[in-house]
């Protein structure tokens, strides 16, 4: 679903065609680019551990997961939007609390009648355990590392590593714990039922 401003020429315009293939970009895009959001975090932190685990042959290693997980990730969403191929998307104007003239828009007739709320809310819980529980063992690894430091400047950098990994950590968790809460929301608050989408 992808919400537009209630002024300007698009909304005027997405709300007076008719349900077409091609604002299907607009929906695969948006729902595309959700899923990137949620692997990238993983491989930052992987290459990060990886570096750590293998400080003398990390660069080799390092360049075989960018090379393979890149390509990895940016194909792994299609496999949870397949279902957008054969989808028309629609434009509706939306209801309060929205302002008046708000649009928004959504598919109807994917394959298998498949809706993306539970791909995402898995992938979500998913990737959001691997990626805290990578954070936390480079934690360990660093504290671990700096804890047999002898020398005031490199230990010094070891504790700004520590903090910088801590507070990543924290970060991560709350954007996916809000990305988390913001899916459910939408789903248990604003979700059309099936018999709207169905006319």
């Amino acid at each position: 679903m992808t919400r537009l401003p209630s002024t300007g020429f698009v909304t005027a315009w997405c709300a007076s065609v008719a349900p077409n293939h091609w604002l299907k970009m607009i929906v695969f895009v948006a729902v595309y680019f959700n899923y990137l959001v949620l692997y990238f975090p993983f491989l930052l932190v992987f290459v990060r551990l990886i570096a750590i685990m293998y400080p003398f042959t990390h660069a080799k290693i390092n360049q075989n997961v960018v090379s393979y997980g890149v390509p990895f990730f940016l194909i792994l969403p299609i496999c949870f939007t397949f279902y957008l191929f054969p989808a028309l998307v629609v434009c509706r104007q939306r209801s309060v609390p929205y302002p008046f003239g708000s649009v928004w828009i959504h598919f109807i007739g994917s394959a298998f009648d498949l809706k993306n709320k539970f791909f995402h809310l898995s992938n979500l819980v998913f990737w959001m355990t691997f990626s805290v529980f990578a954070n936390f063992f480079l934690v360990f690894k660093v504290r671990q590392a700096s804890s047999k430091l002898e020398s005031p400047e490199l230990s010094l950098a070891s504790k700004r590593a520590n903090t910088s990994l801590t507070i990543t950590t924290f970060a991560m968790i709350i954007f996916y714990l809000s990305t988390g809460m913001f899916l459910v929301s939408t789903q248990i608050v604003y979700a059309i039922p099936s018999e709207a989408r169905s006319t």
